[in-house]
């Protein structure tokens, strides 16, 4: 696993710089779903279900903004295939 990866991905949704006000709530839930993951891999703890339920929540939502969903979900997947490592 590549913390690396995920502290990448992290950052991207952070400074991602958005125009379109719906994607802010978007990039919030993406934001505080993966700072979860990254407390949980810190401290030790399983992750469970945490990886499929993030990977549910790209399923169900898009981001309106230019082609940052591909670009942001670029990085989530970058941090995906770490886990298999």
């Amino acid at each position: 696993m590549d913390n690396k990866k995920l502290a990448e991905y992290i950052m991207a949704i952070s400074n991602f710089k958005c125009i379109r006000a719906e994607d802010r709530i978007t990039l919030n839930s993406y934001l505080a779903d993966s700072a979860k993951i990254l407390a949980k891999i810190e401290l030790n703890l399983p992750l469970e279900n945490d990886i499929d339920n993030h990977e549910k929540l790209w399923g169900h939502t898009w981001l309106i903004d230019g082609n940052s969903h591909e670009v942001l979900y670029k990085k989530w997947s970058d941090f995906k295939e770490s886990l298999k490592n």
